[in-house]
């Protein structure tokens, strides 16, 4: 709470730059997602109406291998955005980073020059994400002005830290494991605080194997929620996260049993944006119905893009259980991989969201699957390129 207080404090008073640090699965994305959604709904956590009038959110949530990681994806989207928020006419795009940088660049030089322009709160959770590339999305994040306020979340790397300390006015706070106390608090949300099983010992147990691991409590109150798991049996408690995985998974599909979900799972782990109901459908062949329950049976492992509010599309929610799958799934996760490639390379059939997602990432499934035969067809395809203007525009 109080580091959402915090934040929400910042994107309401403050300009500069503001850091979250925070290691894996500290909870660093999920209480940037917290604050975005508060504000955007105007009620907190507990369903508490917010009275501040607060600037606007412009979020973007970096995940690994994924779009999100681009920096072309990254500048596209704020050069939209600001379009938007700002009803900015008459200004380009391009399509090589340099261009994308440049038109972004114009952008904000633009919106500077308004008389009072109304104050705007950029988020870029996960710029860790987004390192080890040529060229990282770290170049391309906007200077504070006094208009725009900038909130980034990160692994404390040092690539990262180096570019942050760069910036002018600055502040930082990380955030931690979770205390005893927090930990008491989120098992009484899912178990009788009356429970015998819920004793001391029991609750310094969960801390000692969590080390205060937001992920890993998550997790595990989703285990005693669905009866996996018994409050008080010390022994039972999984001593690793991919212990805790291998249980969910095994609930979550039935152990097996649901093919479905087990898909689904093994395709957002092999797909490189978030996706819609309907594009699951058309790749795994199953009704919108079928794809839909999956879905929901797999809820708790997703994430709700935030940056696409007029479609309902998900991804993994963490990235460690992308490489979980990959490192206990090797064969059922290529054969994934090679299906999704097949069917982009069917682009001719596909529309909707389908189709968007085959004019993208054809050419990053097949140079993931080093076919530089195909990759040369494909990018010598006249008909596919013209598809992607007039798709994309």
């Amino acid at each position: 709470q109080q580091e959402k207080a915090v934040l929400r404090d910042f994107c309401l008073t403050s300009t500069g730059n503001q850091m979250v640090w925070g290691g894996p699965g500290i909870g660093k994305s999920a209480l940037l997602a917290q604050v975005f959604k508060e504000i955007r709904g105007g009620v907190d956590a507990d369903g508490v109406a917010l009275q501040e009038e607060y600037p606007d959110i412009l979020p973007y949530f970096i995940r690994r291998g994924t779009e999100t990681s681009m920096p072309e994806k990254f500048l596209r989207h704020l050069c939209q955005q600001l379009d938007v928020i700002y009803t900015l006419k008459g200004f380009g795009f391009g399509n090589s980073t340099g261009e994308l940088s440049e038109a972004l660049e114009l952008r904000l030089q633009h919106v500077s020059e308004q008389d009072e322009p109304k104050r705007l709160v950029l988020f870029v959770d996960g710029l860790d994400e987004a390192l080890g590339g040529n060229t990282t999305i770290l170049r391309f994040v906007p200077t504070a002005k006094e208009w725009l306020s900038v909130l980034c979340a990160s692994r404390q790397v040092p690539e990262v830290e180096e570019w942050y300390n760069r910036r002018d006015d600055r502040r930082s706070f990380a955030v931690t494991p979770l205390s005893v106390a927090d930990i008491r608090a989120l098992l009484y949300e899912v178990v009788d605080k009356y429970d015998e099983g819920l004793s001391l010992a029991y609750i310094s147990a969960v801390e000692s194997v969590s080390q205060g691991n937001p992920l890993y409590l998550k997790l595990l109150c989703d285990q005693l929620s669905a009866g996996v798991q018994q409050v008080g049996d010390i022994e039972d408690l999984p001593k690793e996260m991919e212990d805790l995985y291998k249980e969910v998974l095994f609930r979550v599909t039935d152990r097996g049993r649901n093919e479905n979900a087990h898909r689904l799972l093994l395709l957002l782990t092999e797909t490189k944006s978030s996706l819609s109901a309907d594009m699951i459908s058309d790749v795994l062949d199953v009704s919108v119905l079928a794809a839909s329950a999956a879905l929901d049976d797999c809820m708790e492992l997703l994430f709700e893009d935030p940056l696409t509010t007029d479609i309902l599309d998900y991804q993994l929610f963490h990235e460690s259980l992308r490489e979980y799958l990959r490192k206990t799934e090797r064969k059922s996760t290529a054969k994934m991989a090679d299906k999704v490639t097949k069917f982009c390379l069917g682009w001719r059939d596909l529309e909707g969201h389908s189709l968007k997602y085959a004019l993208e990432y054809t050419s990053k499934h097949l140079k993931d699957r080093e076919d530089v035969e195909g990759l040369w067809i494909l990018l010598t395809d006249e008909e596919y390129r013209q598809t992607q203007i007039k798709v994309s525009y």
